[in-house]
This record gives C-alpha cells, structure tokens and sequence, in this order.
C-alpha cells in the first residue's frame, strides 16, 4: 500500500522530497483542509535510537520562529508502524544541495542568488545564535528554497536532527554532520575515527557555512583529494595543513601536490567586486584552528555589510566589459569613483557616467542608495581612458569536453552527459554576456551622440551670447571713439579763443594727439576682435550638421538595428535544451539494469546527437564572441568620429572663449583710457579756466569790462560762466561714475556724450556772446566817438 497516513495528515510514499540515512521526506497534505506540507518519516535505523533524540528536532524547531527557518506543525505518529513522523512547512523550490547537481548551476550560482541565499541562510544562523542553539550539519542539502506568491525565493533552515542547544562557551563531543563539511577536527573524529580528548564548540557550524557558501560560488567543494571522499587522510591532510588566508586546496593527481589558492576559481559567476568582499569571509571561517577563526559577531557583522550593498551595474564602454559595484548605501559620489577605478582603471577625473541616456552627474553629497536603479539590460555607463583594441578582447573560456567513446556503461554515459550539459549551460551563460555586451555597445553609441547633441546645444547658446557681447563692445567702442573724436575738435576750437601759455599750449596738443592714438588703437583693436565672426560660423556650421541635420543618428540605428537581430543566444539556448533532455533520459537510463531494443536504439542515437549538439553550441559560443569583437571595432570607429565632430567643435568654441578673454581685456582697457582721457579733458579745461580768469575774451581796449557792465552785458558773461560750472560738473561726475563703477563703460560713455553736449553748448555760447559783445563794443566805441566829437564842436563853438 502506497498511501500513509497520521491523525491529521496521509502521504505517498512515491512522493520522495528527500532521503537519509534515518528517514525520508515525503510531500503530504493535510487531511481537514488539504494543505500541503512536508512528512519526516523515521525509518528502522532511526527508530533505533534513543527517543529523546528522535524527538530533538522537534523541540528545537518548536523554539524556533523566524522566516528563514523552515516552520513546524506537528509531530505524530504513523497509523500503521506508530512510527514518529514531524510535519513541517513545505519548500517547494527543492534544496540547494539539488539545485547544485543541476547542469546550469555546475559553475556555481549567479551573483544575484548567491547574496540571496547568504542574506537568508546568515540571518537564520543568527537566530539560531540567539536562541542558544548550533545546528551541526549545516551543508546545501539542509538549506531548502520557497517560492513565494510573487515568485521571489526565500531559502530557509532545516534539518535540525543534529541540533542541540548550546550556550556560548559550552562545548560538545558527539559527532554529527556530513564529512565534506565538517570542521577538520570533527572529521578527525568521526571520519577517521581517532581519539582525541578534544571538544566541539558551535564555531563548528562557522566552517561548515563557510564550505558551502564556497559551493554555491564555485559549484566546487574548496577542499577536494584526488580521489574524492575515499581520499580521507589526504582531506584531513589539505585541511589541517593549509595556511591561513588560503580558502582551497585541490590535488589533481594521486599522491601530487596541493595546489592552493585565496582567490575563487575563474569560472564563477560573482564580480571581482563581491568576490574581494566574499573571500576574507571564508578565509575568516575556514580556519582549522579555532582561535584563528572569526567569531560569530563579526561574521555576523560582515555578511550583513555585503548583502545590505547597493549594487550598482556599470558597462565600461573602452574595454566592452560589465562590472558590478557593490557600494555601502550611504557611500558618497567619491567613494563610489574609487571603487570605479580599482574595477577598470579609470581614475575619477576621467570617468564620464549616463543612465538612461542622459548624463550622470550626481550632488557630491549624495547617498549611493539613492541612484538610479540599474540592471544588466540597463547599466550604468561609464566612459573615459584608453579603448582596448579588439584583438585584445578575451573571450571567455570554454570547459573542456571529452570524446564520447562507443563503448560505455549507462552510468558513464551518464556522468559524460553531464559534463557536455555542465559545458552547454556554460556556454549559454558566456553566449547572454556576449549579447549584452553588444546591446550595451548600442546604448553607449546613443548616450555619445545624445551627449553631444546636447553640448552642441550648449555651444549655440554660447554663440548667441557671443554674437550678443561682440555688439555691445563694438558699439561702445564706436561711442568711445566717436564721442571723444568729437570733444577733440571742440578742445581745440575752445582752445583757439584763448592765449593759453606757450608751455601749457604745448600740453595741451601733446594731450589731444596722445588721445587722437588711443581712439585709433581702440578701433584697430576692435577691427579684430571682429574676427570671431569667422569661429562663430564654422561652429554653426558644425552645430547645423550634428544637432539639425542629425548627421549620425542614421549610423547609430544601424548599429543598434544590427546588435538587436543577434539570435546566437536563443540558439545555445535552444541547444543546450536538447543536450539537457538527452542527459535526463541517461540519467534515467542507469538506473536501469537493462534497455530493450528501442531503448538501446533511442540511447545509441542520443549519444551520437551529443556529440554534434555540443559542437554546434560551442561554435555558436564562439561566433557569437566574434561578432562581439566586430561590433566593439565598429564601435571604436563610431565613438572616433563623434569625438572627431566633438573636439572640432571645441577648438572653434575655444577661439570664442579667447575672444571673449580678449572682449574683457578690451573693455578694461577701454574704461581704463577712458579714465585717462577724462583727467586730460579735467588738465586742459582747467588751463582754460585758468587763462580765461586772468585775461580778456578778446583784445579790444582795457574799458571793455566797464563798457560791458555799464551797458547790461553783466548777465551774458554770468551765463557763459554757469556754462563753465556746468561743464565742470559735468567732467566731475564723469570722474565720480568712472571711479564707482569701472566696470560700466557704457555708462561713461554716456556721461562722456554729456560732457561732449555740455562742451558743444559752451562753444555755441562762447561764439555768440563773443560774436555780440563784439558788435556791442563796436556800436560803443562809435558812439563814444561821436560823443567826443560834439563835445569838441561844443567846446569850439564856445571858444
């Protein structure tokens, strides 16, 4: 009878989860409300032990409540045998030590469920810790997986029938576990069967995490004799003698040396960036002297630091290569940069990053958790350095597989389509690094030539403002020479009417032409500071053709068109399907003492197809690598001439930021001589003043002054001289706005246009009232004239 069953619970017995050396698991259901669960059977051998150890399982996991220790229900007894039975929660997903054996996983896990497993496996032992309890046969086999609702994974303890509770400093010396596993004195022990007086504390349960997180990285045991487990004395050997840091030991051939290592193997799948983070770890467990192992703190306290990291997926576009940054979550820009260079090499003045096209410049102070989010199908793009040639690209490399020979048992046909499916699976994962290095290579393409679309963009703007300052210093450059050339004439048509003293004569011209050569120097300077134009077309020019025109999105969708319609990933993968198929029907097959004729014909024929399937995804593998080599080529080729365009583009703009120095340089210098050019008018204007206090306007006779004032010209000479005061506040206030804002020529300017109407208001005035004053004086000495002589007819007359 197949069916067994409990008070609440019944079974089949063809429903195997798992089987020991004590018992079996079996999935069941329960009876009221058919829920599925996990049944731990006890078979004769485990009945034969004491009961208090039977029913230890229970009474730990009835202690235990945490999400990644498996759940118990209930333990009963089976109706037929009253046998014990526990009832637990079931883990559909099957356990790690199965999910090894499985071809894809041969290599060892992605990085991705690696942090997974270690963030829950370690956050179960440190429950565990909590609750005093070493559970003493941690290995693959006893670390289950569930699949949620959401279809994520949670990977849970169980297997607690070695557990026992165990306070910090207690120790033990019963001897449980699974020899591969085992602490090295352990299995001195209970492997070699030695006596020793030693006792066991639960830093036992550290060295065998620290096998399996090795494992589930590698796909490989760390400590591996020639020979395998019959090897003992040379396993007890590599483990007792290995050096500290040293985290495996392999003997290739019988009786060989060891060949050690602190690194893991090539062909995992984790990062350099978790792999530095992962190695010290199971250097600290993997200590075969207790007092040179890490304590569980710290171990504690490490994981915690390497599973809580952000993990930032960057693609280096120069060497065509994907790196993934494990960086602390309130990690700054900075920090982040360095972890970047000891990745690629790429020092953080260079490192140039996009996401999502756009350009990634994050604030300094910024946590590193707060980045964008970023996977394999959308990386983090880094560029910057030196491009690595395609003939210096690496390809990954290939497992080796031997021939099929024809003449075989079905065991070794099985073992042999293993290695050739362990090979395909391999090769499919190189084969969807392949594809996306490509897709990233389209992206990189796009982020350039979105990046210089908008820095042309940039440099438009730029040419505006430009073409915007160039005509306000133009202009007040021509206001500058215009209004000073004509302050010029007026100073010397003012000059004419006045004796100024021979020296201060000679000053006074030596000023003027002194000024006459800074308006000439100005306009020449100005004439080519012009030439700027010349840069500002050829820059429009360029700006037309990258940002208008789109010059080169033509050769981007072509690239990214011919990086899409790659398909070498669907055909491994469709491959090594087929291989995988053949290995289960092999598998199936040895179990068998005998095919029919069918079966024998089926299984010849597969062998055959083995072959040639695995060929075929190997030189799939390797074309695929080939195309990835061609397209980096062309990438280089693209990215050169988006840099060509780029760096034209700089040098014009480069001639514009001279210019601009230039047009600075200039209006300092203008204000400057304007400043100059002011304390000469301020110099020449007082000598006017100066000569015209202490001589006449013009030479007509000493009684001018009388014959004005007698004659109401008073108030004309009071008005030319408020012409003089107000030219003189005008040239004060010159001098105080060139004091208070030199930077402001346009406003001097100005006041110079002021000074120039306040000048030419003056000469007007000067040449009328001279003009009048003249004719006056020349109607008064008439009349004077003909006063005199009727008073000479008088004076006649009378004698």
């Amino acid at each position: 009878m197949e069916i067994r069953s409990s008070t609440n619970y019944l079974w089949n017995i063809k429903d195997v989860l798992g089987q020991g050396a004590t018992g079996a698991v079996y999935k069941g259901r329960n009876k009221k409300n058919g829920e599925e669960v996990a049944i731990k059977t006890t078979n004769h051998i485990g009945m034969m032990r004491p009961v208090e150890v039977r029913m230890r399982e229970f009474e730990v996991l009835s202690k235990l409540d945490h999400r990644n220790i498996v759940r118990i229900f209930a333990s009963e007894k089976e109706l037929r045998s009253q046998s014990e039975i526990i009832v637990m929660e079931l883990c559909n997903g099957g356990s790690l030590y199965n999910l090894l054996e499985h071809p894809s996983n041969a290599y060892g896990f992605s990085e991705k469920d690696c942090i997974d497993i270690i963030r829950d496996v370690v956050a179960g032992m440190e429950h565990l810790r909590e609750q005093g309890i070493v559970h003493r046969d941690l290995k693959p086999g006893n670390i289950m997986r569930v699949f949620k609702e959401d279809n994520t994974c949670v990977y849970k303890l169980t297997d607690f029938g070695a557990a026992r509770e165990l306070m910090h400093s207690d120790q033990f010396i019963s001897i449980y576990g699974t020899e591969e596993y085992l602490h090295p004195d352990l299995y001195e022990r209970g492997v070699l069967r030695k006596h020793s007086s030693k006792t066991f504390g639960a830093n036992v349960d550290l060295w065998s995490i620290g096998v399996t997180f090795y494992h589930i990285a590698t796909g490989q045991l760390p400590f591996r004799p020639h020979g395998g487990r019959q090897n003992k004395d040379t396993m007890y050997h590599i483990t007792t003698t290995k050096k500290s840091g040293m985290i495996s030991g392999v003997q290739k051939q019988e009786g060989g040396p060891i060949t050690w290592s602190d690194k893991l193997p090539e062909h995992t799948q984790l990062s350099c960036g978790f792999q530095e983070l992962l190695t010290p770890i199971l250097a600290g467990v993997l200590e075969s002297v207790p007092a040179n192992m890490m304590t569980f703190p710290d171990f504690f306290s490490k994981v915690q630091d390497i599973v809580s990291r952000t993990v930032i997926e960057v693609y280096y576009v120069q060497s065509g290569s994907f790196h993934q940054i494990h960086a602390k979550a309130n990690e700054k820009f900075a920090n982040f940069q360095e972890r970047v260079a000891r990745e690629t090499g790429v020092q953080a003045p260079l490192q140039m990053f996009y996401v999502n096209g756009e350009p990634f410049n994050p604030n300094p102070n910024q946590e590193a958790s707060k980045y964008p989010s970023t996977k394999r199908e959308r990386p983090l793009i880094l560029s910057g350095g030196y491009f690595v040639t395609p003939d210096l690209l690496r390809m990954r490399k290939i497992p080796p597989v031997a021939a099929i020979p024809d003449q075989r048992t079905l065991e070794e046909d099985s073992t042999v389509a293993k290695i050739i499916a362990n090979c395909a699976f391999s090769c499919q994962i190189s084969v969807k690094v392949y594809e996306d290095t490509m897709k990233a290579m389209a992206s990189s393409l796009d982020c350039a030539i979105k990046s210089q679309r908008l820095k042309m963009l940039k440099m438009s703007a730029d040419c505006c403002k430009t073409e915007e300052r160039r005509f306000t210093v133009q202009n007040m450059t021509k206001n500058f020479c215009k209004s000073n050339e004509a302050l010029v004439r007026m100073i010397e048509e003012l000059s004419s009417h006045f004796q100024l003293p021979e020296e201060e004569r000679a000053d006074t011209e030596k000023e003027i032409n002194m000024i006459r050569t800074w308006i000439q120097a100005k306009t020449t300077s100005d004439e080519e500071l012009t030439k700027v134009n010349q840069y500002l077309e050829k820059l429009r020019s360029i700006i037309t053709e990258m940002v208008d025109k789109e010059c080169l999105s033509p050769l981007y969708f072509d690239f990214r068109e011919k990086t899409s319609n790659i398909t070498c990933y669907a055909v491994v993968s469709n491959l090594t399907s087929k291989i995988e198929n053949i290995y289960m029907r092999f598998r199936k097959d040895k179990h068998q003492r005998r095919l029919s004729a069918a079966e024998e014909h089926n299984h010849q024929y597969d062998k055959k197809a083995l072959s040639g399937l695995i060929e075929r995804v190997k030189q799939v593998t390797k074309d695929c690598f080939q195309l990835q080599v061609q397209f980096h080529g062309e990438l280089q080729n693209l990215l050169t001439q988006v840099h060509f365009k780029q760096d034209e583009a700089k040098r014009q703009q480069q001639y514009l930021e001279e210019a601009k120095e230039a047009d600075k340089v200039h209006l300092y210098s203008l204000e400057s001589t304007q400043k100059e050019c002011l304390e000469m008018y301020q110099r020449i204007y007082k000598r006017i003043m100066q000569t015209r206090a202490s001589s006449s306007l013009l030479s007509i006779g000493t009684d001018v002054p009388s014959l004005l004032s007698s004659n109401g010209i008073t108030e004309q000479e009071t008005l030319t001289e408020q012409y003089f005061l107000e030219m003189d506040d005008q040239i004060k206030s010159l001098c105080e706005t060139t004091e208070k804002s030199r930077k402001s020529a346009k406003e001097n300017t100005d006041q110079l246009k002021k000074l120039k109407s306040s000048f030419a208001d003056f000469f007007k005035l000067l040449d009328e009232s001279g003009l009048d004053t003249v004719k006056k004086l020349r109607e008064l000495q008439a009349h004077q004239v003909l006063k005199d002589m009727e008073s000479t007819e008088g004076v006649i007359s009378q004698g």
